[in-house]
């Protein structure tokens, strides 16, 4: 729906562009926008602030709904035009909204207080014959909207916040100081446009947005230096808006924090917001970054609907949460500098069911473990987090002899046996399984990527039982990330061999799941500690999900369950599909290491590329890209964005089609769903 809402926004732009024309000189800031929505020249409102109707232009008569019972107010970001709304208009139509956004102009000098009195008549006008009024405030547009519901608590039903400028101070600190010298306003033209172009890929992630929808972005153009000056020293005045008053915020309110944003700190401030406002709740929007209403998959209507915002009385049961959000972010917070090391790569997201939607079901993810089980779990665990999962670990009761069992206890971790599976499911609570268990967690040398799923359906029995989805995923990375010492064969023909035996035995563990002893990094010495002699990056694949209400046999029938278990098999014959699995990973890994490589040694890159470029694993996979003499990476595209993070040259990839899985690897990928 998305793209072809898109498509017929653009289409709009060529009659905007005639009524501005129409006005003459009095619109001559608003044609520089081509997709602002018009305001109501005969009216003279052009110049000063007022709410605008953009469903005039925009939606034919047609399509309008008449006797619309609820109101969506868009207060903007810094461009305060009102543009950052128009990819989410067809769909916010669709659900039964009318739609007014804020406008002020760039000649405009008013600070928090005079704004808010000259909008909040505004509104409560606006809203008269409506049954509920949301108030969507972005960015810069966050902070005047809450000023807005303070003033207007009486008409605002609801509040929706997008990655908000509330807490610039901390949030960004060089946005900050440069908001407090007002040195933006200094700025020649040449320097400032060139300001532009820097700042525009750390606003918009280009590879989200439609590369027919350019124009979308053009509010970052429309704000003149000086008018950008001001308005960043408006975001400095933290008096305006104090703790106090945000805790005085009563109605229902829904903050969206994108987790990818470059230029905020939306994550940590969604949390301090979610902490002081009462009635308010957070949405992580995963992959996004600031400007996040201008991206294709974001869809405002569907994230507003998912929880309860088109209709006053409506409400979604939510299942039991064990582990506050607080500790989730801590665990993100942990886990920061590892993160940025690995740089988590996640395929298949739009596998996962929709955590709103699921009306109390469970979701039970069942994948491989790979060796140590140290190197991506914990990821894993935060990556479901910010796609709305809080997933309880089921963990070897080992960890429960020592205090790292209470530790990991404290991020949902419960001691792995079938009693406690069924209970948190049975609670609604979210599982995450790994029927290798520690075999595989001890893997041996040689065994990378190898599984050790027993050839039992206890946990498909259950999830049919119990009513839960399935979503099956693959890791990747962490097999190869450490350099066994000794493995479980080693030790066990060891001179330690017998004292192991007793240990175990006296433990009740398991002797083929002798934990392997990994060498200490840049040595060939053994360490007690698992640390990850290379570092690799990490990769998540999740399947299309197995919705067990709609299996209809008996799950006392074992034999049904286990074709089941079996059905989502990419190869009848396994053992083939390890040993491809195995190869095709080394290869995949191969070119993504590529990617990695390019923050740091720019120079050696180029060096491989033009000296390296064909495919040095021959004969490893059966693909388009076996077939190819030479990989194509536009070198120039390297070279401009060497300041960024490494998970912007995977974006640039990926926008010049330079980072297509070949089907065999997409295939191979696929493999957790056995």
């Amino acid at each position: 729906m998305k793209k072809r809402a898109l498509v017929f926004i653009a289409s709009a732009s060529t009659e905007l562009q005639s009524a501005a024309t129409q006005n003459g000189s009095l619109v001559d800031d608003l044609a520089a926008v081509p997709s602002c929505p018009t305001p109501d020249f005969s009216r003279g409102v052009g110049t000063h602030v007022t709410l605008l109707n953009p469903l005039k232009v925009l939606v034919p008569p047609s399509a309008r709904v008449p006797h619309r019972r609820s109101l969506l107010v868009y207060v903007p970001g810094m461009d305060c035009t009102g543009q950052g709304i128009r990819p989410q208009l067809p769909s916010l139509v669709a659900a039964g909204h009318d739609i007014r956004c804020v406008y002020i102009p760039s000649s405009n000098r008013s600070g928090w207080s005079s704004l808010t009195a000259t909008l909040a008549p505004l509104l409560r006008h606006e809203a008269k014959g409506y049954e509920q009024v949301i108030l969507v405030g972005e960015s810069f547009g966050g902070r005047l909207a809450l000023h807005l519901a303070r003033a207007a608590g009486d008409v605002v039903s609801r509040l929706v916040l997008v990655n908000p400028s509330t807490n610039l101070a901390q949030s960004n600190k060089l946005a900050s100081i440069v908001g407090h010298t007002g040195i933006l306003a200094l700025f020649p033209e040449p320097l400032y446009e060139f300001a532009q172009d820097i700042l525009l890929p750390l606003m918009v992630k280009r590879n989200r947005v439609s590369s027919t929808d350019d124009d979308l972005l053009s509010p970052i153009d429309f704000v003149p230096a000086e008018c950008a000056a001001f308005r960043l020293s408006m975001l400095n005045d933290q008096a305006e808006l104090s703790d106090g008053e945000l805790r005085s915020i009563q109605m229902p309110t829904l903050i969206l924090s994108s987790a990818k944003d470059r230029m905020l700190a939306s994550l940590a401030e969604g949390i301090r917001l979610q902490s002081l406002i009462p009635n308010s709740k957070r949405v992580i929007l995963p992959d996004s970054g600031h400007m996040a209403l201008l991206e294709d998959c974001i869809d405002l209507a569907e994230i507003m609907d998912d929880h309860g915002f088109h209709h006053p009385n409506a409400s979604h049961d939510q299942p039991n949460d064990a582990v506050p959000d607080e500790t989730m972010d801590q665990l993100g917070d942990i886990l920061g500098p590892w993160r940025f090391l690995t740089s988590p790569f996640i395929s298949g997201a739009d596998n996962l069911p929709s955590p709103s939607l699921l009306r109390g079901r469970p979701v039970l993810f069942v994948g491989n473990h790979t060796i140590f089980g140290v190197y991506d779990s914990a990821v894993l665990v935060h990556e479901l987090f910010l796609r709305g999962f809080k997933c309880r670990t089921l963990a070897h009761p080992g960890h429960w002899m020592s205090a790292v069992g209470t530790f990991f206890e404290k991020y949902g971790c419960v001691k792995a046996n079938k009693f406690e599976a069924y209970r948190v499911l049975k609670e609604g609570q979210h599982v995450l399984l790994f029927p290798g268990g520690a075999r595989e967690v001890c893997k041996r040398k040689g065994e990378e990527y190898k599984l050790f799923w027993k050839p039992t359906t206890d946990f498909v029995r259950m999830a049919i039982r119990l009513n839960a989805i399935i979503v099956p995923f693959g890791a990747l990375g962490g097999d190869e990330a450490f350099k066994v010492f000794m493995d479980s064969n080693d030790i066990l023909q060891s001179p330690l061999s017998n004292v192991v035996r007793q240990v175990y035995t006296a433990l009740n563990l398991d002797i083929e799941s002798v934990h392997p002893i990994s060498t200490f990094p840049f040595t060939n010495l053994p360490s007690a500690i698992p640390f990850p002699y290379y570092l690799k990056r990490i990769y998540f694949h999740f399947a299309e999900p197995v919705d067990t209400s709609r299996v209809d046999f008996d799950i006392g029938d074992r034999e049904k369950c286990r074709e089941l278990y079996r059905a989502r098999a990419a190869r009848k014959d396994g053992s083939q599909t390890e040993k491809s699995f195995t190869s095709c990973t080394k290869a995949y890994l191969l070119f993504f290491s590529v990617v990695s490589f390019v923050r740091w040694q720019m120079s050696k890159l180029k060096m491989y590329l033009s000296e390296h470029c064909h495919l040095v694993i021959p004969g490893l996979i059966a693909s388009p890209l076996a077939s190819s003499k030479k990989m194509v990476i536009d070198l120039n595209v390297f070279t401009t964005l060497l300041p960024w993070p490494r998970d912007f040259f995977i974006e640039v990839l990926e926008i010049h089609g330079q980072t297509k899985t070949p089907q065999r690897i997409k295939e191979i990928l696929e493999f957790s769903a056995i």
